[in-house]
């Protein structure tokens, strides 16, 4: 997509929002939006090449620019991790929370078959940008670790909220805290798996042993060289 069509992207956004509460994230909504936003349907395809899914897109990966903004407003140098994370996701769902009804018709196109790569995709922008966002800056195994588990947690808890008519989404937010708490759990003890592992002997050190053994003929049966 190019960036001088961003403007008209975002026109779209906001006029689809409105007709995506009836007729959801469909071709008749995208025309309908074309219209209120007063721009031509072919510069609309131009702008959305694939249409409601386009704009689908681009409603959902807004959500990672508004939660990036409102966490570089926070001062996070004197939290935990875990309210890092907590306070990433609660902003991150908050940025849908002015158009549930339309998100809620946008979470269910996307669990239909057909789509579930873009759903993958929109996920796994969404928990990286979280962990870069609160400052993470790991590169190793634990890389695709957090990433997944962080996964899990905003999947079950953003469908979780949808759902959720407390006042002020607090059952959601309680949610949350018992996920985070279950993962931070995992995380604990699997960090204390790696540190037992890491004072076992190598097994590449004991097959390195066993093997210069056999190639010096000291192997034997009953205590005696294979060569006497």
């Amino acid at each position: 997509m190019n960036d001088h069509l961003e403007p008209l992207r975002a026109a779209l956004v906001q006029a689809m929002l409105e007709h995506a509460v009836f007729d959801g994230w469909s071709e008749k909504s995208f025309q309908a939006a074309a219209r209120d936003a007063g721009i031509e349907e072919g510069l609309a395809w131009l702008a959305a090449p694939r249409g409601a899914i386009s704009l689908l897109e681009r409603y959902i990966d807004g959500a990672r620019t508004h939660m990036r903004a409102q966490l570089a407003a926070q001062d996070l140098a004197g939290r935990r991790i875990r309210d890092r994370i907590a306070l990433a996701v609660r902003l991150w769902i908050d940025y849908f929370a002015a158009h549930r009804e339309a998100t809620r018709r946008a979470m269910t196109l996307l669990a239909l078959p057909g789509h579930g790569a873009l759903a993958t995709r929109l996920m796994a922008r969404a928990v990286d940008e979280m962990w870069r966002a609160i400052g993470d800056r790991s590169a190793d195994f634990s890389f695709y670790t957090k990433r997944g588990l962080l996964a899990g947690v905003l999947s079950a808890t953003f469908l979780y909220w949808l759902s959720d008519e407390s006042a002020d989404y607090v059952e959601s937010w309680a949610f949350l805290d018992r996920r985070i708490d279950n993962v931070m759990a995992i995380m604990t003890a699997r960090r204390k798996i790696e540190g037992l592992m890491e004072k076992l002997p190598s097994p590449f050190r004991l097959l390195a042993r066993r093997s210069t053994s056999y190639s010096s003929g000291e192997h034997s049966s009953g205590g005696y060289s294979s060569t006497g």
